[in-house]
């Protein structure tokens, strides 16, 4: 048996026999199948060797043994088999890579040539469905193609008729799915028949008309009311541009005879029609794209709703693709911000150099308003400042390509609102940058005032202690009881002077007066003691009438109580308002934000017709969801910005300060130390930093972080192994509460990533930092020199507040100056400064890479678009999905059985009951009125609607139990795909996909 190593190589292997001309299945004539897993492998590494490949698609379709492997090798010079009575089964691809002048004449770099089987073989003459098999091997091929030649032998009209009535119904099902693939048909005319040459053309037309008749009557799956197809193929027979006839390919009719030059004539007739056709086409497309739609395109043709099916795959593909790429774009955005914000707060911290603490003449005043239009200025322009910028540039490259893209797609409407949710991102990035760079700013002003008062404190109490020194100087417990005693005074004073509520206060006092009065008594009483009310055990809906109850046959609760289904939506929509609410006002407390969490609930309950004491219970949980969310953003924030917090922050400094004061007085050894130990510090932070950089990194560079839709393969991955080595546990607890789950499995997992050596990155860096501030102080020279090296270098992070503001030295002094600064970094240069390196997951570029997790209302399954992608502009802001079987999210019937139908199976005309309404709504009205920001449609990847079927079927049976239900029936199953799927075959495909 081979190896893993070995099987694993063997895609790349055939993608390189593909690269190289050789020819490889596409579909098995014999199963009928793809191997999506090998045929993906292969194809993915094509796209890595040549990631834009530009290709126009050509396939050949005709009865059996018509020549059509022949014609191809004539064309194409191809190595196609052929044989006497040798048949092609199933479709073979070839890649044929074009020379450099024809590429760039035809502005594609290679064709792709697909040989089918043939139609109407006569072995298949028993099989009762071979003629539907036909018809759907046609609609494959047609469907992706760029241009299908139709390859009949003989005048038979029988043999014309059969052939276009296969490609007429097929082109009718892609004239309604939207799609125009052109088509060439060649007719090959015997050599007894060659004076008749002239006479296939009214011939020709008649079998139209025949073909036509034949598909209005026979084509079970959709009818043909319309004619179009039929004239524009008349139109083109008319033009001369649709029907080759091919005279004899051989000069002679016995086995010996040599080729035939017309036969070579026509062949490059045809050539110079397909090089044209090439040329004139608006429908090329890159190789990445077509093979993504390869196997859902085959798994659509059998579809019983062909044409809704097909044009859904392809318009559920592109929007897909667009909103990647507006993730994409939005991602090249954030960097850029990200990089300016960086160098416009690494010159604030060198103009802060200038903060005075005796401003009398106003220097700190001109000095903020100074920093202030230089946030203004530098932010204007970005992404296209002018500077030289590498993450402005690479902006600007994609936009670029998302331009031309949303050109190619000749949609005014799209490329209108897309560009305008690009315009709108920036916007909102320069205001929250600017935001953030503001409220930085006046930390810094905060800080730095902080900084000098605690330093005028400190000096007094050490002047009092320095005057009574022991002559043997304090022994270590004595300096460390000193250190304490003034670090408690620094605290006593800046505690007194803390003026701040506590946040549990404010809020409880906001409660208090937006609720006492309103809110029942019993539940203000469960709010001081914190208890939540259990919202699937209150009654939300009035007693429902008999009507009601006769006609529901929706699949919902008969209980006044909410669904699972719905108490989860409900949850979410509230945990999204508060999230909202602490956004806007960068997570910290203001006056009157229970008031306008009070309005967001009411907001919420709105459309429900939720009983009076379930909204109030609805508050309630609100509040106490709210509560400890706001505690916790309050103290983060009070952290970085309030004196107390600022103070604490730097209480390792200061100990540090007061102990080196303590040994060695106010004296120039004394500062030669300190300077030494706030270089550390910047050294220690610039490798904490670079270690952090290195950890993201490798995150940033998992395969399956590349998007949300990789992600959520990745996830039930997991989930579904779990589920096959029997633990369900975890499964069941998704399907039940699914935003929080993939959450927390998120943070894990990224966390638990081990790429990267953020380890050795930290040492590299804090080595070659060190030496090259240890050579920058050997170096110096002069004071001046010295003063400003030292000064500059504080800038190179944040929250460093130390500035040497020594007056002019002697040059002896300056020497033993440099001599304890080198003492101290040499010395402490290898103490362990150890800290913990960010959670990866506590990067919000990184917890975007999750997407969106608002879960479907109908059947709980999440949404695959990127995150806040419903700010957007552009058609990308509505969610979507692979939506599930109900039943994974506990959706039953009236006959307490869970329901297997998902969202995108209910038909239009079903009555739905929900949000408490007495009255149903059709399906088709739910969708567009109180909906129409989720899609309905089937997902493109069918092989996760089976995954999403085969959790099902795997945990109906726990899910029942847990919620007291019954289990679903068989004929439900399935009806809804449920039964006979294999999951060794979805499994690989997954894998193959992440």
């Amino acid at each position: 048996m081979p190896n893993d190593d070995i099987v694993l190589e063997l895609p790349k292997l055939y993608s390189e026999l593909l690269i190289s001309g050789h020819t490889i299945e596409l579909l098995n004539g014999d199963t009928g199948t793809i191997s999506e897993a090998w045929f993906s492998a292969i194809c993915k590494h094509i796209c890595n060797e040549y990631p834009k490949l530009r290709i126009f698609v050509i396939s050949i379709l005709g009865l059996q043994s018509s020549g059509k492997s022949t014609l191809l090798n004539a064309l194409f010079a191809c190595r196609f088999a052929v044989s006497v009575g040798r048949c092609t089964r199933g479709l073979f691809m070839r890649l044929l890579f074009l020379e450099k002048d024809l590429s760039d004449q035809l502005n594609i770099d290679a064709f792709i040539l697909i040989d089918t089987e043939g139609l109407g073989a006569p072995e298949k003459m028993n099989d009762p469905e071979s003629e539907k098999k036909d018809r759907i091997l046609a609609t494959f091929a047609i469907g992706v193609s760029n241009l299908t030649i139709l390859n009949v032998l003989g005048e038979s009209t029988r043999d014309l008729t059969e052939i276009l009535q296969i490609a007429i119904v097929t082109m009718a099902r892609l004239e309604k799915a939207e799609m125009a693939p052109d088509i060439l048909m060649v007719q090959h005319v015997s050599e007894r028949n060659i004076a008749k040459i002239s006479e296939p053309e009214e011939k020709f037309r008649g079998a139209l008309r025949e073909a036509l008749k034949i598909a209005d009557e026979q084509d079970i799956e959709m009818g043909i009311f319309n004619t179009d197809c039929l004239k524009i193929l008349d139109e083109r027979i008319r033009n001369g541009q649709l029907l080759k006839p091919f005279r004899p390919f051989k000069n002679g009719a016995t086995a010996y005879a040599p080729p035939s030059e017309q036969y070579h004539e026509d062949v490059v007739n045809l050539y110079n029609s397909i090089i044209n056709d090439c040329k004139n086409s608006q429908n090329k497309i890159e190789f990445s794209q077509w093979h993504s739609l390869i196997h859902d395109y085959w798994k659509a043709v059998s579809h019983e709703n062909f044409a809704v099916r097909f044009k859904n795959i392809k318009e559920i593909y592109e929007f897909i693709d667009l909103g990647k790429r507006i993730t994409k774009m939005k991602e090249t955005i954030d960097r850029s911000f990200q990089k300016h914000e960086e160098s416009i707060m690494k010159e604030i911290r060198s103009k802060l150099l200038n903060w005075s603490s005796n401003d009398k003449s106003n220097i700190n005043s001109a000095l903020r308003n100074e920093c202030l239009r230089l946030i203004e200025k530098e932010l204007k322009d970005i992404p296209g400042c002018n500077i030289k910028c590498e993450e402005c540039e690479k902006t600007n490259k994609e936009r670029i390509d998302l331009e031309e893209y949303l050109k190619d797609k000749n949609n005014e409407k799209c490329e209108m609102e897309t560009n305008q949710t690009i315009d709108n991102y920036i916007t909102l990035n320069r205001q929250s940058v600017s935001t953030k760079l503001t409220q930085m700013l006046g930390a810094s002003f905060i800080r730095k005032g902080i900084s000098s008062e605690a330093l005028e404190i400190i000096n007094k109490r050490l002047e009092k202690i320095l005057v009574s020194t022991p002559n043997g100087g304090f022994s270590d417990l004595q300096r460390k009881q000193k250190v304490d005693e003034i670090w408690d005074s620094l605290l006593k004073y800046v505690s007194s002077n803390d003026s701040t509520i506590p946040v549990i206060v404010q809020i409880n006092k906001e409660v208090e007066e937006e609720y006492y009065n309103s809110l029942p008594i019993e539940l203000y009483h469960q709010y001081e003691k914190g208890i939540s009310p259990d919202l699937s055990k209150c009654k939300a809906y009035k007693v429902m009438s008999v009507n009601y109850l006769i006609n529901c046959v929706q699949e919902l609760t008969l209980s006044p109580c909410l669904k699972p289904i719905e108490l989860l939506a409900l949850q979410n929509k509230i945990d999204n308002s508060i999230d909202e609410i602490l956004k806007e006002r960068a997570y910290h407390f203001y006056p009157g934000i229970v008031r306008d969490l009070k309005k967001s609930v009411n907001q919420i309950c709105l459309n429900y017709k939720y009983l009076p004491e379930f909204k109030w219970n609805v508050h309630l949980h609100a509040l106490l969801k709210f509560k400890p969310k706001m505690i916790c953003s309050q103290e983060q924030w009070d952290n970085e910005n309030t004196q107390l917090g600022m103070l604490n922050q730097k209480k390792d400094e200061y100990l540090k300060l007061i102990d080196t004061r303590l040994q060695y007085g106010h004296t120039l050894v004394s500062e030669g130390h300190i300077v030494g130990d706030y270089l550390l510090r910047v050294i220690h932070k610039k490798a904490i930093n670079a270690g952090n950089r290195e950890r993201k990194d490798a995150v940033c560079n998992t395969p399956w972080l590349t998007c949300a839709e990789s992600v959520r393969l990745k996830y039930f991955e997991h989930l579904a192994q779990q589920v096959r080595d029997g633990n369900k546990e975890e499964a069941i607890n998704h399907f039940l509460n699914p935003k929080e789950c993939i959450e927390d499995w998120f943070k894990r997992a990224v966390d638990n990533i081990k790429g990267g050596n953020p380890e050795q990155k930290y040492k590299d860096t804090f080595h070659a930092e060190f030496n090259r501030v240890l050579q920058d102080i050997r170096n110096c020279e002069h004071f001046e020199e010295t003063k400003m090296f030292i000064n500059n270098y504080m800038t190179q992070v944040d929250n460093i507040d130390y500035k040497l503001d020594l007056n002019q030295i002697t040059e002896e002094h300056l020497k033993i100056f440099l001599f304890t600064i080198e003492e101290e970094l040499k010395t402490r240069g290898n103490d362990s400064r150890r800290e913990p390196f960010q959670c990866p997951s506590d990067d919000k570029s990184i917890m975007e890479k999750l997407g969106c997790t608002e879960a479907c209302y109908w059947c709980g399954a999440l949404c695959w678009g990127s995150r806040d992608h419903h700010e957007n502009s552009d058609k990308t802001k509505i969610h979507h999905t692979s939506h599930q079987p109900a039943g994974l999210a506990c959706a039953y019937n009236r006959k307490n059985k869970l329901t297997a139908t998902p969202c995108h199976n209910i038909t239009d005309d079903k009555d739905m009951y929900y949000f408490g309404k007495d009255v149903p709504t059709k399906w088709g009205v739910v969708k567009v009125q109180d909906f129409s920001d989720w899609k309905f449609d089937p997902h493109c990847m069918h092989f996760f609607n089976d995954l999403m079927c085969w959790f099902f079927v795997t945990l109906y049976e726990d899910l029942a139990k847990r919620r007291n239900l019954k289990p679903p029936s068989r004929k439900d199953l399935k009806k809804n795909g449920c039964l006979s799927l294999n999951y060794n075959d979805i499994i690989s495909t997954i894998k193959t996909k992440i």
